[in-house]
C-alpha cells in the first residue's frame, strides 16, 4: 500500500533530529499479514540480505530530509563571520545568499508517496540517518525474531495440547468401553438374578402351599392322638418330704411311670397293726426328682392345641402345701431350671408365632382373675379388690364383664403381667405353708390367627388356654387356715 501524502512541516531548529520511525507502522502492518510460513522465510531472508534495503515508503522521504538538513549545516558554516578573512566572509555570504535562494525556490509538486528528487541527482545520506535507519531495521528484526521464537513455542505447546487432549480422549473412550461392558454384565447379571427371583418365588409358593398342607395334616394328626389319650387326662406328681416331715413314713410310693401306690397302717379286729397298700393308676406319674421341664413336656402337646385352634385346660389341685403352685408358675425370680408351666407356655406360644409364615397374622392377649370367697377379681384391674360379674352370652357362652384383656406381642410382656397379677393375688400363712394361696386363679391367653388356607381364603382361628391354679383342699383342723 501507497504511504499517506507527508504534512507541511515549518522551519527547522538547528541541528534538530528526528528519529526515523516512519517506515515503523507500514512495515509490522505488511509483517502482520504474513501467513506464519511465509512469515519465516522473509525473516530468513532478512537476515542474509546485505547490504540492508529499506523499503521504498521509508526511505524517500529519509532521503530529502537528510538533503534538506546537509545544506542548513553549509548555509550556518557560511554564515560563521571570520576576523582573518573578511573579503572571505563577504564571499561566502553571497554564495550562501545564493544558496539559500536556490533552497527557497519552489520545487514541483510531486504526487503522494513520491520523492522530489532533480533530474541527474542521486539521494545522499548521512552517516547519522543511516544509522538511525540501521537501529530501527536491527529493532524490527529482533521483534521478527522473537515473534518466529514466540510461534514456534505456540506451535509446540499446541502440539503438546493436541497429544494431550488425544491422549485424554483415548483414555476416555478406554473407559467409556468399559463401563459399557461392566453395564452389560451388571445387566446380564440383573436378568439372572430375576430369572432365579422368579424361580425361588415359585419354588416359594409351592413350599408354602405344601407347608399349608402339612400343618393341616399335623394339626389332625395331633389332635386326633390326643383324643386318643383322651380329652381329659390326669397326672400325679409327688414332692419330696419338706423339713418338718423329716423322720415320718413315706406313705406314697412311685411303682411306674403310671402307678403309685399308697400305704397307710390298718387296725384289724383283732388290734394287730397290718399294713395296708392301694395302688392308683394316672396318665401319667412324676416323681419327687422330676424337673419342671419334664412335667412340661407331658402337657406341652396340649399347649399346642391351643394355639391350634382349641381350647384347652390344665389345672392343679391338692393339699396345701403340695406344690401346685409351684408347679404353676414356680418361685419368683427363680432360676430358669425351676420355671412352671405358665411362663413355659408363653415361650412355647411365641417361639411358635415366630416360626410360622409370614402371610399368617397372630393376636395374643392375656387376662389374669382369682375366685376368692365366692367373688371373680380382676387382678390386672386398678381396682384388684373390685367385684366382677359372671355373664353368658348366647354364642360365645360364659365370660366376665368388663375383665382386663392385655395385648401382648413378647415373652416377657407376658410375663410382666403375670408378675402384677401375682402380687395382686389373695395368699396367707398356714400350718402347710408360709405363703399358701387362699383363692382359685385363673391365667387366660388367647391366641387368635389369620392367615390363608389350601383354598386360598383367608380363616380365622382362635384358640384359648385356661391356667388354673385351685386353692388347698385340706381340712381346716389340720391347716390352722382362718
Amino acid at each position: 500500500p501507497m504511504s499517506p501524502p507527508l504534512a507541511p512541516r515549518g522551519p527547522r531548529t538547528p541541528h534538530a533530529h528526528r528519529p526515523f520511525v516512519a517506515a515503523t507502522p507500514p512495515v509490522a502492518a505488511q509483517a502482520s499479514q504474513l501467513s506464519p510460513r511465509l512469515f519465516a522465510d522473509n525473516l530468513d531472508v532478512a537476515k542474509e540480505a546485505q547490504p540492508l534495503q529499506l523499503p521504498q515508503q521509508a526511505a524517500a522521504p529519509a532521503a530529502a530530509q537528510a538533503q534538506a538538513q546537509q545544506q542548513q549545516q553549509q548555509q550556518q558554516q557560511q554564515e560563521l563571520p571570520t576576523l582573518a578573512q573578511p573579503s572571505t566572509h563577504t564571499t561566502a555570504m553571497g554564495q550562501h545568499q545564493s544558496q539559500q535562494t536556490q533552497l527557497q525556490r519552489p520545487s514541483p509538486v510531486s504526487p503522494p508517496g513520491s520523492v522530489a528528487v532533480h533530474a541527474g541527482e542521486q539521494p545522499q545520506l548521512s552517516r547519522e540517518d543511516m544509522d538511525t535507519g540501521s537501529e530501527s531495521a536491527e529493532s524490527m528484526l529482533q521483534q521478527l525474531v522473537f515473534l518466529k521464537a514466540r510461534m514456534v513455542q505456540l506451535e509446540h505447546d499446541l502440539d503438546t495440547t493436541r497429544c494431550a487432549a488425544d491422549a485424554a480422549a483415548a483414555a476416555a473412550a478406554t473407559e467409556l468401553e468399559e463401563a459399557r461392558r461392566r453395564a452389560e454384565r451388571a445387566e446380564r447379571r440383573a436378568d439372572e438374578l430375576e430369572a432365579r427371583a422368579t424361580e425361588l418365588e415359585s419354588k416359594n409358593l409351592e413350599l408354602e402351599g405344601l407347608f399349608k398342607s402339612e400343618q393341616q395334616l399335623r394339626r389332625k394328626s395331633h389332635n386326633l392322638l390326643l383324643d386318643l389319650k383322651g380329652q381329659i387326662r390326669v397326672f400325679c406328681r409327688v414332692r419330696p418330704p419338706s423339713s418338718r416331715e423329716h423322720g415320718e413314713d413315706v406313705v406314697t410310693v412311685c411303682r411306674d411311670a403310671f402307678t403309685v401306690e399308697v400305704s397307710r397302717a390298718h387296725v384289724g379286729f383283732d388290734g394287730v397293726p397290718r399294713p395296708e397298700k392301694k395302688a392308683m393308676q394316672f396318665d401319667a406319674v412324676f416323681g419327687p426328682s422330676a424337673l419342671q421341664e419334664e412335667v412340661f413336656r407331658e402337657v406341652e402337646d396340649l399347649v399346642q392345641s391351643a394355639v391350634d385352634g382349641y381350647n384347652v385346660t390344665i389345672l392343679t389341685y391338692g393339699q396345701t402345701g403340695a406344690g401346685k403352685s409351684h408347679t404353676m408358675t414356680g418361685p419368683e425370680n427363680g432360676p430358669e431350671e425351676l420355671r412352671g408351666l405358665l411362663p413355659r407356655s408363653f415361650h412355647h406360644i411365641f417361639q411358635n408365632i415366630d416360626d410360622t409364615s409370614q402371610a399368617t397374622k397372630y393376636l395374643v392377649t392375656g387376662s389374669y382373675l382369682e375366685i376368692y370367697n365366692e367373688e371373680i377379681r380382676d387382678l390386672l384391674s386398678k381396682n384388684p379388690k373390685e367385684k366382677c360379674d359372671l355373664k353368658d352370652h348366647p354364642t360365645s357362652g360364659v365370660y366376665v364383664k368388663d375383665l382386663t384383656a392385655t395385648m401382648v406381642n413378647s415373652v416377657a410382656e407376658m410375663n410382666s403381667i403375670l408378675g402384677d397379677g401375682l402380687k395382686n393375688r389373695s395368699v396367707g400363712a398356714t400350718n402347710m405353708n408360709e405363703g399358701s394361696s387362699r383363692s382359685h386363679s385363673i391365667f387366660m391367653v388367647r391366641v387368635e390367627q389369620c392367615g390363608k388356607g389350601a383354598d386360598g381364603e383367608d380363616h380365622i382361628r382362635v384358640g384359648k388356654l385356661n391356667m388354673v391354679d385351685l386353692a388347698g383342699s385340706e381340712r381346716q383342723s389340720k391347716t390352722g387356715a382362718t
